[in-house]
């Protein structure tokens, strides 16, 4: 038996703010929808993308 390790979602500050109830509005404001590579680099990410589900939506969409 395998125990599955828990999947850690990378947020935007924006969109971990959006969390509280007085600033749901904040994912509007979230503009990490790309991966960002670091120039002339091999697959190193200078920014990873925001992955909070409310992206993922607008994706399918």
């Amino acid at each position: 038996m395998t125990i599955a390790e828990p999947e850690y979602v990378t947020l935007s500050a924006e969109c971990a703010l959006a969390k509280q109830s007085a600033y749901r509005d904040m994912h509007q404001r979230c503009d990490q929808r790309e991966d960002i590579p670091l120039p002339h680099s091999n697959g190193i990410l200078l920014q990873e993308r925001c992955k909070c589900r409310c992206h993922r939506q607008r994706r399918t969409r």
